[in-house]
């Protein structure tokens, strides 16, 4: 008799613990990048854990802006392939400074830009073409850390990065924790 109540304390328990870990269990992915940012992942997407030398090659024919200040610290692909997600940092850049560098650039054209708050945090949106590709690229700065992170969506069909330049803040809120 002295047990019962252990054992009915104890079923409770697990099926709370049970009951709790499916509601936590989504389905939904977050990936970790800059110092303290989530993103997350939509279904059709891989995040390429080391970045390797596939990654960076793509990196550098699509979004390298030039610059030896800025490092390419996450990689997400779609696994059907119509598009790639780049996420670079530095410590050293800020908002203005990483914009001169990207302007110099002539590789890059520039299709149009913006700047809206999101959150409480400004993010710099630019949409350009680059040989095949075609990006939308975000920049903004990392409130706890002070990183600059550049987050890029490359494509070779303009419609899909568009629609994510057109739907800044709503994708990003969804998207990532700024």
């Amino acid at each position: 008799m002295n047990f019962l109540p252990f054992r009915f304390v104890s079923k409770l328990v697990l099926a709370l613990l049970a009951a709790s870990s499916l509601m936590n269990c989504s389905g939904v992915q977050k990936v970790l990048y800059a110092k303290y940012g989530k993103l997350k992942l939509y279904e059709g997407e891989s995040n390429s854990i080391p970045v390797n030398n596939n990654d960076l090659g793509l990196f550098e024919a699509c979004c390298y802006a030039g610059s030896d200040l800025i490092f390419l610290n996450r990689a997400i692909h779609n696994t059907s392939g119509q598009y790639d997600i780049f996420i670079s940092v530095s410590e050293q850049l800020m908002p203005g400074q990483f914009s001169q560098i990207q302007s110099g650039n002539s590789e890059f054209q520039q299709i149009s830009s913006k700047s809206e708050l999101v959150g409480k945090v400004k993010v710099d949106a630019y949409a350009f073409k680059k040989g095949e590709y075609f990006i939308t690229r975000f920049v903004y700065i990392e409130t706890k850390s002070g990183l600059l992170v550049i987050y890029d969506c490359v494509s070779k069909q303009e419609a899909i990065v568009k629609s994510i330049f057109d739907a800044m803040s709503s994708y990003l809120n969804e998207k990532i924790r700024i």
